[in-house]
């Protein structure tokens, strides 16, 4: 509470879709009635802005823990790194694991670290898009456009991460850096993202598209393995 204003996340409300991104925006109200004026919203950010820094700190940590744990429940291998994206454990990666206990262990001895995410133990594959890439040239290598996906996040940087669910059966995709196409990387096996809200000096991760990831078709597979 921060001058008669709740903070909450949409965890508050108990949402329990499948895909964790709406769990993690910052809401505001006020008790009773839904703030729906825009001279409430205005109020709302103006209080925000003047509240204390150490509020702010402590709100963003533990969103940093509520984050990891929302989406270790949702089966997605997960292992906390440092803001310049290294890894605090051991193993890195390879560490990753949905167990809550270990994720709030980690997360009581590291508060401030960011959720980074096993990509290809989570069954997904990434493509990182990254500033001064080219969609034309992506949709030159896969002989046409890359699946519409509705699991999508900004990074600090202006690029984007999409997210695509690998078939069932499908043999593991190398990680690989630029061979894609310029300024694009893959992610899947043994590779890991960061998750919305992380942070690095460049600024946060951000949901941009909350929906269930598109399935990885045969020509964007093909194109990612010959990328190795």
């Amino acid at each position: 509470v921060a001058g008669g204003i709740i903070f909450t996340t949409s965890a508050d409300k108990r949402r329990r879709s499948k895909w964790p991104g709406g769990l993690l925006r910052l809401r505001a109200r006020r008790p009773g009635p839904a703030l729906s004026h825009p001279a409430r919203s205005s109020s709302i950010r103006l209080i925000w802005a003047n509240v204390s820094p150490q509020f702010k700190v402590g709100f963003f940590l533990s969103n940093l823990q509520e984050a990891a744990l929302a989406y270790a429940r949702r089966g997605w291998p997960i292992f906390p790194c440092r803001v310049d994206k290294t890894p605090y454990v051991e193993h890195g990666v390879l560490d990753a694991t949905t167990d809550e206990a270990v994720v709030a262990g980690w997360w009581e001895r590291w508060p401030g670290a960011n959720v980074a995410l096993a990509v290809g133990d989570a069954g997904l594959l990434v493509i990182d898009y990254d500033p001064g890439s080219d969609e034309a040239e992506v949709r030159n290598a896969l002989g046409g456009a890359p699946p519409v996906t509705r699991l999508s996040a900004r990074t600090p940087r202006g690029g984007r991460h999409d997210y695509y669910l690998l078939p069932r059966g499908t043999e593991p995709v190398a990680s690989s850096s630029g061979r894609f196409a310029a300024h694009v990387d893959v992610r899947s096996f043994h590779g890991y993202v960061l998750l919305p809200p992380a942070r690095t000096a460049d600024g946060a991760y951000e949901w941009t598209s909350e929906g269930k990831p598109a399935a990885a078709s045969e020509a964007l597979l093909s194109a990612c393995r010959a990328a190795r």
